[in-house]
């Protein structure tokens, strides 16, 4: 079928405009504020006061992200964008695609989402957040144990933060590299409401890494729908909508060039 340049620019429009609208979809960390004025070592402690969008849809994390990552600074106001997936989706073989997957496998992160989960519960008094965060952070960030001392970069742990590490490392076990133990996948099978959202390299606004976050979010149906199984491309359902219009373009098209033909024979 021989198609006119106009006709062609058309076509070729709504296939790229196909293309391109579901390579858009991203999802995005807005950290805006310090949420807890306590510090361990060099940084604030968890949580975070911050936003998190899809394709520009806010996401209902109540305004908190938590912080996995002690070493990598953020600064106020900071935006980067993230691949999320649910904690009960970690497994064997995407717990590398995390910040510290490759370092603690997936018994650390069990331990982390376990930490996660009760930082964020109403029911946790700042020095409680406190601890939990300086806990998290000596997980994965590369806590030291000598004798009765935990310390991460040269800094103590409270007694209590302690307790949590040594209460978490009880629960699954050493952690490490290769680490996938029944219990921690059982137990992040269950933490559906949690997610991980590892920062993509390069796209922060300010500074310089930025850090991994967790958010929880009730019946996250968005998220579920659109992150969890679908590459950051975008979903199926969208390439189908978009696909249509093109599809009836073409027809259109084709069905004017065969009437001309017609009408001129």
């Amino acid at each position: 079928m021989k198609i006119r340049l106009g006709e062609l620019i058309a076509i070729a429009g709504s296939v790229l405009f196909c293309i391109a609208l579901p390579a858009s979809s991203q999802t995005t960390i807005n950290f805006t504020n310090i949420n807890n004025p306590l510090v361990f070592g060099d940084g604030y402690v968890d949580p975070y006061d911050g936003t998190v969008t899809y394709n520009g849809t806010p996401v209902s994390n109540g305004g908190l992200i938590v912080c996995d990552d002690y070493k990598d600074e953020i600064y106020i106001p900071e935006t980067w964008k993230v691949t999320a997936i649910q904690a009960s989706s970690l497994n064997s073989s995407n717990i590398g695609n995390t910040l510290f997957g490759s370092a603690i496998g997936l018994d650390g992160y069990a331990d982390v989402a376990n930490l996660v989960a009760d930082l964020l519960s109403p029911s946790s008094s700042q020095s409680t957040q406190a601890d939990l965060s300086s806990a998290i952070w000596w997980i994965t960030s590369g806590g030291q144990v000598s004798g009765s001392s935990y310390t991460l970069d040269g800094y103590s742990l409270d007694p209590a933060a302690v307790g949590y590490v040594t209460g978490a490392l009880a629960t699954y076990g050493p952690f490490g590299q290769g680490d996938d133990t029944t219990a921690a996948n059982t137990a992040l099978g269950a933490d559906t409401n949690l997610w991980v959202l590892t920062p993509i390299t390069g796209t922060q606004s300010t500074g310089g890494p930025p850090q991994e976050m967790w958010i929880s979010v009730q019946g996250a149906a968005l998220l579920r729908s659109n992150i969890s199984n679908v590459p950051e491309g975008g979903t199926a359902l969208i390439y189908l909508l978009l696909a249509g219009p093109s599809c009836f373009g073409v027809m259109f098209f084709n069905s004017r060039s065969r009437l001309g033909r017609s009408e001129a024979a």
